[in-house]
This record gives structure tokens, sequence and C-alpha cells, in this order.
């Protein structure tokens, strides 16, 4: 499985832990519903970030001859 794919089942997991949590009244497991959604929302985040910075550098280094035809 890709990591975002895990990081959405996880979070997904979390959401309905909050709502289990919410109907039986249990403060724990909506806190801990809660803690995991925003966990796997944050670890995402950051993933993407990485991922869309590399995406970045590496074509910036392909298209970097093109500004300048004596940087070859």
């Amino acid at each position: 499985m890709e990591p975002l794919e895990t990081l959405s089942a996880i979070s997904l997991l979390g959401v309905a832990l909050a709502v289990i949590g919410e109907f039986t009244g249990s403060l724990l497991t909506t806190t801990t519903g809660l803690v995991t959604f925003v966990l796997a929302l944050t670890v995402a985040f950051f993933v993407m970030t990485f991922r869309l910075a590399r995406a970045t550098a590496t074509w910036s280094r392909t298209t970097d001859h093109m500004a300048d035809p004596f940087l070859k």
C-alpha cells in the first residue's frame, strides 16, 4: 500500500473511533480517535510537502539548461 493510502485509512479509522466514542459516551475513545485523525493528517501533509519539494527540485534540475544555454 502507498504511504498516503495507509495514512488515509488511519485517518478514517480515527474518525470512526471518534464517532463510536461519541455514541457510546466514552471520552477515551473519542479522544483517541481525534488524536489519531489529526496525527494521520499531519503526517500526510508532511509526506506531500516533501514529495512536492523533491519533484520541484527534480524539475528545476532538468530545466536549468533551458534558461541559460551556456550551463551545459
